[in-house]
C-alpha cells in the first residue's frame, strides 16, 4: 500500500548465466591454459636458443671436414687431423675448437712409425653454406685458411 509509511523491499532479481556451472568452469580453465601457454611461448622466444652442433660434410680447397663418432675428422692433401670434441657455433656462426693436425711430406716414410700428433687450434666462421676454417699449429707460427662448402665432395690427390 502506498503511503502507509512502511518500507517495502525491492523484489530480488536473480541473475543467471546461460552457461551451466560445469561448462563455465571448463571455459575458465581453457582460458587459463591459453594464457599460460602464451606466457610460456613468450618466455621461450625471449630466451636464447640452444646452439646447434656443427653437422654435415664440408669440403673445398683440397680439404674437408666431416663428423666422426667423437669430434670431426679433417683431411686434405698432405694433411690430416681431428677436432677432438663437439663444435657449437654461436649465433654469428663463429666457433673455436682444439685437436691435432699432422702435415705429411712426400717421399718415403717408415710405415711402422705413426706421424706425430701436433696440437692445433681450429677457428671457423659459417656464413650460409660456406665455412671458413683456420688451422693453427701450436708449435709453429702462421695459420692455414680453408674455404669449405656444405655438402661438397672432397677430392684431393695423394701427397706427392
Amino acid at each position: 500500500m502506498e503511503g502507509d509509511g512502511r518500507c517495502r523491499k525491492a523484489p530480488s532479481i536473480a541473475v543467471s548465466s546461460h552457461i551451466p556451472a560445469a561448462q563455465n568452469a571448463s571455459q575458465t580453465s581453457d582460458v587459463s591454459n591459453t594464457v599460460i601457454a602464451l606466457f610460456a611461448l613468450l618466455i621461450a622466444s625471449a630466451a636464447p636458443s640452444s646452439p646447434q652442433q656443427l653437422a654435415g660434410i664440408w669440403a673445398g680447397d683440397g680439404f674437408g671436414l666431416r663428423p666422426a663418432r667423437i669430434g670431426y675428422v679433417v683431411q686434405g692433401k698432405c694433411a690430416a687431423g681431428k677436432i677432438t670434441g663437439p663444435v657449437f657455433p654461436d649465433r654469428s656462426g663463429t666457433f673455436a675448437a682444439t685437436g691435432y693436425f699432422n702435415r705429411q711430406t712426400s717421399g718415403y716414410r717408415l710405415s711402422d712409425i705413426a706421424p706425430r700428433d701436433q696440437l692445433a687450434s681450429f677457428k671457423g666462421k659459417i656464413s650460409g653454406n660456406t665455412l671458413v676454417l683456420i688451422v693453427r699449429l701450436a708449435d709453429r707460427p702462421g695459420e692455414t685458411r680453408y674455404v669449405l662448402k656444405r655438402g661438397a665432395a672432397i677430392k684431393f690427390p695423394d701427397c706427392s
